[in-house]
């Protein structure tokens, strides 16, 4: 579920920035994270850096779950998960001959990025054909993290700060299925055994 939703997000994000590029890849792909310190090989990467439970939306009654029929049964709650997504900008300089980080090209990725989830804040599988079936919905909202946080990531990554944006992606809903009730105890019957 959390990978479905990671790629459908990239996914989305190649369509709307990497529209004219015959290296689709190397405008927005995930973090390489097979070498250590982990390398950013595409203009925008991205990579989850923290899971959190919803607990504001819990239900009144957290251990039933009412079926269609309007039958209650016994069920875990289910657990609600926002995913918190950083999305770092790196753009490959081109020329051989350049060596470094082309800083306006990192601005003009983050900026796109940001247009599109201003104009895109909700994928719904009503809209999106694509859209993972295992998940309901995704509000993607923005996360500012403070220079604390941001220095505790680039510190444990030991990379360089990139600039970058954070996500939060709301919400994944993981639920068991209710547990299967066979049927009322209708008669006990006790035996006793004399010694």
């Amino acid at each position: 579920m959390i990978k479905s939703a990671l790629t459908f997000i990239k996914n989305r994000l190649v369509e709307a920035l990497a529209r004219n590029s015959n290296e689709p890849h190397k405008i927005v792909n995930f973090i390489n994270l097979n070498t250590d310190p982990p390398s950013f090989t595409a203009k925008i990467n991205l990579f989850l850096i923290n899971l959190e439970e919803e607990k504001i939306l819990r239900p009144a009654n957290p251990y039933v779950q009412v079926d269609e029929n309007g039958i209650q049964n016994p069920a875990w709650p289910p657990l609600r998960l926002n995913l918190f997504i950083l999305f770092a900008a790196k753009p490959i300089v081109e020329n051989k001959a350049e060596n470094g980080f082309n800083y306006p090209d990192a601005m003009i990725q983050l900026f796109g990025l940001l247009k599109y989830f201003q104009a895109h804040p909700v994928f719904t599988p009503e809209a999106y054909p694509d859209f993972p079936s295992d998940i309901q919905k995704l509000v993607m909202e923005l996360n500012t993290l403070t220079y604390a946080q941001q220095n505790e990531i680039w510190s444990s990554l030991k990379v360089p700060y990139l600039p970058s944006v954070c996500y939060r992606a709301k919400m994944l809903i993981i639920q068991e299925e209710p547990a299967i009730v066979e049927g009322e105890i209708e008669e006990t019957q006790l035996t006793v055994r004399q010694s």
